[in-house]
């Protein structure tokens, strides 16, 4: 009866041994494609944006690989500082442009004056929205966190 114990325990050891590696392998997946989109989004903004950089401006991006749409996104954001011509005062003008990397197809954009209420452009895909929460509500669907 012991030995029938025994190899019970053995088969049950081997059984876990081996479907733990395969329950980890979707991470492995997740994990490869989140780092391809990374380096292919580093490839896309030092080579599209990296021009943009300015005394008065503020540039860096963020990237995120969605299983949900099984595309690698890209969001550029830009803060820059401008004196206006109008009222003189000091102005920071919060700019965001989310792209598809792969296609480099707009999916949403978000410009705004930090001293006005509403935004100069709000949109993700074909929503209109009113305000920087709104868009960051609809944007995270593609881009999961994103920083205020």
């Amino acid at each position: 009866m012991t030995r029938t114990v025994l190899k019970t325990l053995a088969v049950i050891v081997v059984a876990l041994s081996v479907a733990v590696p395969a329950k980890a392998a979707p991470d492995a997946v997740a994990y490869e494609l989140q780092e391809r989109c990374g380096k292919r989004a580093s490839e896309v903004f030092h080579r599209e944006f990296s021009d943009q950089r300015k005394a008065d401006t503020l540039l860096d991006y963020q990237s995120n690989y969605s299983a949900l749409y099984n595309k690698c996104y890209m969001m550029v954001i830009t803060i820059t500082f401008s004196s206006s011509k109008v009222d003189g005062k000091m102005h920071q003008y919060d700019t965001r442009y989310m792209i598809d990397v792969n296609t480099n197809a707009g999916v949403g954009s978000f410009v705004t004056d930090t001293a006005m209420s509403i935004p100069m452009t709000c949109k993700v895909q074909q929503t209109v929205c009113k305000s920087k929460e709104e868009w960051i509500g609809l944007a995270s669907k593609f881009m999961g966190d994103i920083p205020e």
